[in-house]
């Protein structure tokens, strides 16, 4: 029974994918700390209510769902087996289970957060579950796939809706959409294969891997670009165009092992742009 539970908690841990957590949670955090009045304010339940939501829950939902209407890509995709995990016969009930939990949690967030926070919560959710539940499917939707990754940026929305009444400035905006779409088509890159397969039409599977690279160093500098402006300190976001140019000059780099490095990377890159924040 022990290891039955260890079992469970491992599947369940594996569908969230920990790597990733800091995607939401970072952005939420500093977010909230660009309006924070002072420190007191991480010590309400609100805070750490929201916070939590954003580190585990949300990853299973996003993910679970993501998961199971992917099913058939993923018997084809080679990183379910090594890096992540894929849906079986075995585990779907936990699957469903999972997300169930996960949407339910939902439901107390919007008892701390002011209506633009809710609505805003409201458009996370329809992000996250649209991009791989038909009839909306954003990931097999061509340019839609990518624009809808802004669903990593919304979470820092949250976050300042929570203390203010007044969202980021248009700058900040443009940088985090053009950050989020490069960040999800040179995801897509890897998977081209396995997609083309599926019959699933994302826009690396339109593009092709060279001009994808080419679109991602583009939108990287036109965040890169943006970010410097706002704040010279983030002129360190210039170097991540780098990378698609190097693939593009070295097409024999294994973009995999390139693409598993970004969470590392992205987290070097929140601890910078979080003290920024704060100190600012």
């Amino acid at each position: 029974m022990k290891n039955g539970k260890i079992a469970t908690v491992q599947t369940i841990l594996q569908l969230s994918r920990p790597r990733f957590w800091p995607y939401l949670a970072g952005p939420y955090l500093i977010g909230y700390a660009a309006v924070a009045p002072n420190i007191s304010s991480f010590t309400t339940a609100a805070f750490w209510i929201v916070f939590l939501y954003f580190l585990v829950p949300a990853n299973i939902l996003i993910y679970g769902i993501n998961d199971y209407f992917d099913r058939e890509t993923d018997a084809l995709n080679t990183k379910k087996t090594r890096q992540e995990t894929r849906i079986t016969g075995e585990n779907e009930a936990l699957y469903r289970s999972a997300i169930l939990f996960a949407l339910i949690s939902t439901i107390p967030l919007f008892f701390f957060l002011p209506w633009q926070g809710s609505m805003t919560l409201l458009l996370f959710l329809f992000l996250g579950i649209g991009y791989s539940m038909p009839p909306f499917r954003l990931k097999a939707r061509p340019v839609l796939d990518s624009a809808s990754n802004f669903l990593y940026a919304v979470p820092g929305l949250i976050g300042v809706f929570q203390l203010s009444e007044s969202g980021p400035s248009l700058p900040v905006l443009l940088a985090a959409i053009c950050w989020t779409a490069a960040m999800h088509l040179f995801s897509a890159i890897p998977d081209i294969e396995a997609d083309t397969k599926a019959g699933v039409r994302t826009s690396a599977v339109v593009l092709g891997k060279r001009a994808s690279l080419g679109v991602c160093t583009v939108l990287w500098i036109v965040a890169g670009g943006t970010a410097t402006l706002i704040n010279p300190v983030l002129s360190f976001t210039l170097l991540y165009p780098l990378i698609p140019l190097w693939l593009l000059v070295h097409p024999i780099t294994d973009i995999t092992r390139v693409y598993w490095i970004f969470p590392y990377l992205n987290l070097g890159a929140g601890f910078v742009l979080f003290w920024s924040v704060v100190l600012t």
